[in-house]
């Protein structure tokens, strides 16, 4: 699967900033676009990538290793400066009624029973090839 348009352009953009710092390790001008093409794929295909959350992750990524690197980087190098992602807030636990929550604590019980059940056996014993779908 090939990179979104929005990410190709913002590793392209800054891979030609990285460039332009001219660093010990630069490949040559004739070499740039197939470099960059590379630095896509092998972030694109790493991790699920969202635009909204991961342009601006890019960018300031990519603004971090221009202050910092003193030689060209790898794609790992990129992921390290990524800002860690925004994390979605949690929904709480479903509400469960009084009837629920005795039923499912009853069917807990029922496999800790026969949890305990098999593992008391002797070993020739333990398989079961009874099937239970409830």
């Amino acid at each position: 699967m090939s990179a979104a348009d929005w990410f190709h352009n913002a590793v392209v953009d800054g891979i030609t900033r990285l460039v332009a710092l001219a660093l010990p390790g630069t490949p040559p001008a004739e070499t740039v676009t197939l470099t960059a093409q590379v630095w896509v794929q092998a972030l694109w295909r790493r991790r699920i990538w969202d635009e909204e959350q991961d342009m601006p992750r890019l960018a300031a990524a990519f603004a971090r290793m221009e202050s910092s690197v003193e030689r060209w980087p790898a794609p790992a190098h990129l992921l390290q400066a990524l800002p860690a992602a925004r994390h979605l807030v949690e929904l709480p636990a479903p509400a469960l009624s009084a009837q629920e929550r005795r039923s499912n604590l009853a069917r807990l019980a029922e496999v800790r029973q026969r949890l305990a059940e098999l593992l008391t056996r002797p070993r020739q014993n333990r398989v079961s090839t009874e099937v239970n779908h409830e």
